[in-house]
């Protein structure tokens, strides 16, 4: 059965299709695309009266690229849909059933499974449109999941079939079909019209599908169909996912730009999807594109991109929805793309649309991600900023941390604290400037394991040994120690007694030397003492081989920490010693800890 269609073993009725074209009116191209415009924005019950009210039903929907019309009866819901498979093509059917039950090289069973519901249902022609898209191979490993198929021969013992189900013989007595569910199994009624149905074919149909049934392989029958629907889901714009994932390799430095599509490659099955508006480069540029078959060029190869994105993200093909979240994300690194390779420049942003793929900025923008997730890799492989294991990273604070982890994902989000000013949450990456901030705030996180740890010379091993002593009263969570703690504190030494150094520090000495940062005021909040800062930042810039790059990175390090500073301890009375329980800036330890401060 490999070279059989499903189609060519159910009984070939007279086609009516001509009989009833001749009773309807014809639409023109514009009129079908004004229509199918009209129902992307409608939804459920609408959307289904309007294509059985249109002037020629049977000729909108197989106007309708395959994606877009799964599109239409998921939404409209697939019990509701029978009239409308009854009107598609058996290709536009198959080709639906490629996108809705494939994962990666795998049938879905399930998805399969409401496809057939209208077995159930009494829908008949809507079921035997599903079972004749089918092909064969398909066909057959669907069923030998639901159905046994044992041999039956005249005058001899019959065989013993110890099952929870029904047990079937056929009219010409050569089978006996076992379905093996109990009677109130969910699967149980769809699998019984199933079989009634193919008893009503006759022979010429059981015989060559049961066969098939009782010696096919499992994977010789799935492997078959899967190449069979590689072939049409890529004449739909979708690769296939093990070639889709491609799409996410970083581009190597000098690789040669990806011609643009030639017009003949062009598949007139793309759904209509419209990319959202916008203000971002792509956009742009697209404004700046006059030739219409430029622009019918790229929106083209745009929904080819969000198509191989789909694939290779396994999203569900069948739900606009996800398919318009996967587009907006397509678009914004678009924008990264376009910007990497023209700057904030629209007419430079048009040109490379017009002269290169689409598919080619879009890598060029995902290499850009990719980038500081190489960089953001390497920070988490660097030991002397990770205490605990439970605890990776968490010398670095916030929001070095959030920065890190979220650069590790596949598509990462950007941490909106890195903005000027600082806001909250984590958002996409819009623009060019996001990613320098990024790579910036990773330089500095990385400039501080040598700063503290090659630099200061404080001792990684002592610090990991305070951690797991449990002395620690101040902070109260290890997690919560970062390296502003170990400044402030080693600050705090230098300043009582001109020794920098990293060593836990008393709530006495605490006491003393925010009396001599701050100066008090009659009214909170108390100021940093004139000069203080400068000073210090002069002395830390000032050391032999700190080069320029180092000096940027130690200023925003600098600056998160005095803000620190002043927002825990400006509103502290200088006059008593405060609780360092409740003072997250130091690293102290119990007084009657083995732990010598």
């Amino acid at each position: 059965m490999a070279e059989q269609s499903a189609e060519t073993l159910f009984p070939q009725e007279e086609q009516t299709t001509e009989i009833t074209e001749l009773t309807q009116i014809r639409m023109t191209p514009e009129e079908l695309y004004q229509l199918r415009t009209r129902l992307a924005g409608m939804r459920g019950s609408q959307k289904l009266q309007t294509i059985l009210n249109a002037d020629n039903p049977r000729q909108l929907v197989n106007s309708m690229p395959p994606q877009e019309f799964l599109y239409t009866i998921k939404e409209i819901g697939m019990t509701d849909s029978a009239e409308l498979l009854e009107l598609a093509t058996k290709e536009l059917v198959s080709y639906c059933l490629d996108l809705d039950l494939w994962k990666k090289d795998r049938m879905q069973h399930e998805k399969l499974n409401s496809w057939l519901k209208f077995l159930e249902a009494g829908e008949i022609p809507a079921a035997e449109k599903v079972l004749t898209a089918l092909d064969s191979d398909l066909l057959v490993l669907y069923f030998r999941s639901l159905l046994k198929i044992h041999i039956h021969i005249e005058d001899e013992v019959e065989p013993v079939i110890d099952t929870v189900g029904d047990l079937i013989m056929t009219p010409d007595r050569n089978y006996i079909i076992e379905i093996p569910f109990p009677p109130d199994d969910p699967q149980t009624p769809m699998v019984q019209a199933a079989v009634k149905l193919f008893l009503e074919y006759g022979y010429e149909f059981i015989h060559p599908l049961f066969e098939a049934m009782r010696h096919g392989l499992d994977s010789d029958l799935e492997e078959r169909a899967y190449q069979i629907r590689k072939g049409r889901a890529e004449e739909l714009g979708f690769v296939d996912y093990f070639d889709a994932i491609g799409i996410y390799q970083p581009l190597r430095p000098k690789t040669a730009p990806l011609p643009p599509t030639e017009p003949q490659e062009l598949s007139p099955l793309l759904p209509i999807l419209v990319p959202p508006r916008g203000t971002g480069l792509f956009h742009q540029a697209m404004q700046q594109i006059v030739d219409p078959q430029t622009r019918e060029r790229v929106l083209a190869e745009l929904l080819f991109l969000n198509n191989k994105v789909l694939s290779a993200d396994q999203i569900d093909l069948s739900q606009r929805k996800a398919a318009e979240r996967s587009l907006r994300t397509v678009l914004r690194t678009l924008d990264l793309g376009l910007e990497t390779l023209a700057g904030d420049d629209p007419k430079a942003a048009s040109e490379i649309l017009a002269k290169h793929h689409v598919e080619w900025a879009f890598r060029n923008g995902f290499s850009a991600l990719a980038r500081l997730r190489r960089k953001a890799n390497a920070l988490v492989r660097d030991e002397r900023l990770t205490l605990l294991k439970e605890a990776p990273l968490s010398l670095l604070g916030s929001p070095y941390v959030e920065l890190v982890q979220e650069l590790r994902q596949m598509k990462p989000r950007y941490v909106s604290a890195l903005d000027d000013p600082p806001g909250r949450g984590m958002r996409p990456f819009r623009r060019l400037q996001d990613i320098q901030r990024a790579e910036a705030a990773l330089a500095t996180a990385s400039m501080l394991s040598d700063l503290f740890f090659r630099d200061f010379n404080f001792s990684h091993e002592q610090l990991v040994q305070w951690a797991l002593s449990d002395a620690l009263i101040s902070p109260t969570h290890l997690e919560d120690l970062h390296h502003s703690h170990l400044f402030l504190t080693a600050l705090a030494h230098f300043v009582l007694s001109e020794e920098f150094v990293l060593r836990p520090i008393t709530a006495q000495e605490i006491q003393k030397f925010l009396g001599l940062i701050f100066e008090p005021q009659e009214e909170l909040p108390h100021r940093l003492a004139p000069g203080f800062q400068t000073k210090v930042e002069e002395l830390l810039l000032q050391r032999p081989g700190t080069l320029a790059s180092e000096t940027q990175h130690l200023q925003v390090f600098l600056r998160n920490v005095w803000e620190t500073l002043v927002e825990e301890a400006s509103y502290l009375p200088l006059d008593q010693t405060p609780e360092p329980r409740f003072l997250n800036l130091f690293l102290v330890v119990r007084p009657d800890s083995s732990v010598t401060p």
